[in-house]
């Protein structure tokens, strides 16, 4: 039953699409791989993604002010859909959730390093996407997109998982940090979970012919810095 009411939910959503949205954004392949990725849609019925099966705790990572309750992660996405915005799609995005008990770092950028190369995302947070409540603790929401401005990030990525090759007992080989800067700079290490939610998702996104798209993403209200 809870298949069925995804399954017209979908259907109702790309129905609603305009046609020539519609003829582009063919989502037969993904849902066909439901053991793989799951077609979420808003509560307002306004966006639809793309997400990995992998649960927060498989894309967890850990830093000095881990909360008890919640799991700091990382959770590449694909947004299909979004009735209040005019970009085009599919959108190939990565959000950054931090969970502490006694810390707001007020992020203001994020760099990654895979192998020698480094990579920084700066305007990456917004003031809404800070939240506070005494069983939780303290949370922010940081959120990459993915454009032809900063897709080096990515195939760096891709070149370590390569060379390590494709499988899950040789990702645990390859090393990506974290930093988040803010008040004070957080270190992390992303794990397995990390390279396979990213494996995933492109996967799907590019089955959604991704790469058709990827030229016209411009305009991101953010910048990024690559360091060789």
């Amino acid at each position: 039953m809870k298949k069925l009411f995804l399954f017209l939910l979908v259907a109702a959503l790309m129905f609603s699409i305009t046609p020539a949205m519609a003829a582009k954004i063919d989502l037969s392949g993904i849902q066909a791989q439901e053991n793989l990725y799951t077609v979420d849609i808003s509560d307002d019925g306004d966006a639809a993604f793309i997400e990995s099966q992998l649960t927060a705790e498989e894309r967890s990572f850990t830093h000095k002010y881990e909360n008890s309750k919640l799991y700091s992660t990382t959770e590449f996405d694909v947004l299909i859909v979004d009735y209040q915005q005019s970009s085009n799609y599919p959108v190939f995005r990565l959000w950054v959730i931090y969970c502490a008990d006694n810390a707001y770092l007020n992020v203001d950028a994020i760099t990654f390093q895979v192998g020698k190369k480094q990579f920084t995302f700066s305007d990456v947070s917004d003031e809404d996407w800070l939240s506070y409540d005494k069983e939780n603790g303290y949370m922010e929401e940081m959120l990459i997109r993915f454009g032809e401005d900063n897709m080096d990030f990515l195939l760096a990525i891709e070149e370590a998982i390569t060379g390590k090759s494709e499988t899950v007992e040789a990702l645990d080989e390859v090393e990506i940090k974290m930093v988040l800067h803010g008040k004070e700079d957080v270190v992390a290490e992303l794990g397995t979970g990390f390279l396979l939610d990213f494996m995933a998702l492109k996967s799907a996104w590019l089955e959604l012919d991704g790469l058709d798209y990827i030229e016209d993403i411009n305009g991101n209200d953010m910048s990024v810095t690559t360091i060789y």
